[in-house]
Formats: structure tokens, sequence, C-alpha cells
């Protein structure tokens, strides 16, 4: 069966959006949100806890075990970073190309994107616990609003650290799209190789979860180029083949490793580029075709809000859990209540998700705009396009001495895959 054909894209125009991979999005929010919604107890009994609960039926372990596998939340994690990596650096290619002014935007629209949102969460979080902060519950006060809204400590919530790698890579985003418009897509793919293989040392980049996790990101700058070259080249059963693959990976590898191997990450990462690479640039893949669902699409968009909001309604969630469910149910059948819980909790938190997307994601983001554009920068790409086979001319401070690989199309002035799409750029935990 012939390869996949893409579409062109003009980076003149529009950035693209690629709705499937908001749809991964909103399930990766999920998944994560599960599961740590499942370490939680209702009555004293944990809902889906590590260790199965003794004296229970066998398909009530089965049911346990097949729901842990589901619930793959780091994972899901992988997933959002190679996405950020991959919707940041298409984000970067999609607006002005001298190295200040892509610098400037790039820096101040994460700023209006993030912080709005994570300052909300921090504040619904700190009234959800009563005021009550961390787990040596200290009083929640202004330095705590100042420190914990900026990303620069966790103690309100400290699910939030992966928002502070991800702020902590603006300029590491920056650098890898600078550095692969002068030297080519390659040099991007050797240091993911090579970040790969440091993620297994926790101090090599000083932090650990910097030094674990950052070849994720990297991976995913190398998505648009080498990801898409490689992915569209398949015939459409090699494709559900290596999707399915993909899949399977990310599942067993929890189960295979344990949570916290390196092999888990380093594994989760590497198929995570191939999910995010079918998910954006085969849609002829029909084992994705889930991903085109409205509603998941729509969803995806909040997925930011969903990811911050999550913690600050465990309380509530599990207050409700105590009035209606009778005691007997969690002693006698707890896996239905820890699948019924979560479930219902898991789909609850969709609307408030998007309510809150368009109440505080979508104004700060506007200002950002705003802002920006006040301040004169050009918002878009000012590069201008060559006819195919013909040279661009020089009209970036970036787009100079670049050296073209063999699986990239020269179509602009610098390395640049000849792209596709099939949907939407929207961000990782927190859009870019």
């Amino acid at each position: 069966m012939a390869a996949a054909q893409p579409m062109e894209l003009d980076p003149a125009k529009a950035r693209p959006i690629f709705h499937r991979i908001d749809s991964l999005r909103i399930l990766g929010a999920m998944t994560v949100a599960g599961y740590h919604l499942g370490g939680l107890a209702v009555h004293g009994v944990p809902l889906l806890p590590e260790q199965p609960w003794p004296g229970v039926a066998a398909w009530q372990q089965m049911l346990l075990r097949a729901t842990e596998f589901c619930l793959a939340g780091h994972s899901a994690l992988m997933v959002f970073f190679v996405v950020s990596g991959f919707v940041l650096r298409v984000a970067l290619e999609y607006g002005p190309q001298t190295i200040s002014q892509a610098t400037a935007k790039f820096v101040l629209g994460r700023l209006f994107r993030v912080y709005p949102i994570v300052i909300f969460g921090v504040l619904v979080t700190a009234l959800a616990m009563g005021g009550l902060v961390g787990h040596e519950r200290r009083a929640f006060t202004l330095p705590l609003l100042f420190t914990n809204g900026l990303l620069l400590d966790v103690t309100v919530n400290v699910n939030y650290w992966a928002l502070q790698v991800e702020m902590l890579l603006i300029p590491v985003i920056l650098a890898l799209y600078f550095v692969e418009c002068r030297l080519g897509p390659t040099v991007v793919l050797a240091l993911g190789v090579t970040t790969a293989l440091l993620s297994f040392s926790s101090n090599w980049a000083i932090w650990p979860p910097l030094s674990h996790n950052l070849f994720a990101f990297v991976l995913g700058t190398v998505l648009p180029t080498f990801g898409r070259a490689l992915v569209t080249k398949l015939s459409r059963r090699s494709a559900t083949f290596w999707t399915l693959g993909a899949i399977t990976v990310l599942l067993l590898t929890r189960p295979t490793f344990g949570l916290y191997s390196r092999f888990s990450a380093f594994c989760e990462a590497w198929a995570a580029l191939v999910l995010v690479s079918m998910a954006a640039f085969r849609q002829d893949v029909s084992l994705l075709t889930i991903l085109d669902v409205k509603l998941l699409r729509r969803a995806g968009q909040a997925a930011g809000s969903y990811y911050v909001l999550h913690t600050a309604t465990f309380g509530l969630t599990l207050a409700l859990a105590h009035v209606l469910i009778p005691p007997l149910w969690s002693l006698q059948v707890p896996s239905l209540v820890g699948v019924l819980v979560v479930s219902l909790w898991l789909a609850a938190l969709i609307p408030l998700s998007v309510l809150t997307y368009h109440l505080i994601e979508v104004p700060g983001i506007e200002l950002g705009r705003r802002f920006i554009h006040w301040i004169g920068i050009n918002a878009r790409r000012s590069t201008v396009l060559a006819s195919p086979g013909t040279e661009p001319p020089q009209t970036s401070t970036i787009a100079v001495r670049v050296k073209t690989h063999p699986l990239v199309v020269r179509e602009e002035g610098y390395a640049s895959q000849g792209r596709s799409i099939n949907s939407a750029v929207s961000t990782s935990t927190i859009q870019g």
C-alpha cells in the first residue's frame, strides 16, 4: 500500500492546529489525574491501590489490574513532554525569525499562557485545603502565593513540578530551534539521543526532574522533521502496526520495569515520539480515529486547566464519595467503587476545565497577544517563501548557513521538513 501523501503547509499563513494532538492531551491529562486520585481512599479503603486489596474475589483483583494498566500516568506524562517540544518548535517556526523577536515573542507568550492558570490553580488549591498547604500544613500566605504562582516553589501543589520543568526548558527549546535553523535537524536528533542516554543520571542537569525528562522535549522538537519524514513514508498497514506498538509500549512499561524505573521513562518517550508523529501526520491510521471525536478535541483545548485543577478537587470528591457510597460497598466491592468514583470524577472535571479555560486561559493568552503587539513584535513569520526547487532569499537573522539533511526538504531559508498536517498545534501540559 502506498505511503501517505502529505499536505503542504505555508508558514506565511496561520499556525496549524493538530486536533488529534488536542485529543491526546486531554486523554493524557485524564490518565494522570486518574492515577493520582486512585491512590486515595474512601471509608479507609484505597480506590485503586498499587497492591491488591486483601480478601476480595479474583475478578475484583483482575479489574484492578486492568484499570491500573489503562491508568499509565507516567507514560501519559512523557507523551505530554514530547507534545510540548513538538508544538513549541512549530510555534517558533510560525513566529518572527529574527533571534531577538523570536525570543521575545516566545518567552512572553509562554509567560502569559502559563502563569494566569497556575496562579488561579494555586489559589483554588489553597482554598480547597482550607488555607493550610503542604505536608506540614503551613498557613497559606502572600509569599507562598508569589513563589508558587511563579512556579519557584510547589509547596501548594507538588504535581506542578512538571510545569516547573516546562518553564525551565523555555531557553532550551529556543536554543534547539536556533541550532536546527543553522545546523540542521540532525544535530538536534543527536542531542535527543545524547540526553536520552544521560537521563539515567540524576544530576547531569543539576536538578533530577530536569535531568530525567529533558530528552523527551528534545525528541519532540525533531518531530516536525524526522518524525514526519519517517511516518509519512510508511504504508497504512505499517503505520498501524507502529501505532499499535507504541501504544503497547506505553501501557506495558510500568508493569514491566516499574513506575520509577529510568528504563520505563526511556522507552515511554521514544514510544510517545512514534505515537505523536502518527497522530499529527497520519490521519489515515484508523486506530487513531477515536481522537477525531469532537468532544475530545474541544476538551483537549482545556487539558492545561484539567491538569492544573485536578488536585484541587480531591477533597470535595472524597467528601461526596463518603456521603454517597455506603461503607459496606467499599469493603465488599472496592474495585467497583474505585472504578465508579474515578470515572465519574474524570468526566465531571471536563466541563469545569473547559469553563476555566475560557475564563482564565483565553483572556491571559489574548492579553499576551495584545502586549506583544503593543511592544512592536511582529507576531507572524517574516521570511519569504520560495517556489519549490528554488533558493529563497536570506531575510532573517536565523536563516543562514543551513546544512540540510537528506530527509529534509529545503523550502525556506532554513532546514525545514516538507511539512504536512491533519489537524492542530495546541500545547502539552499547558498549551504552546
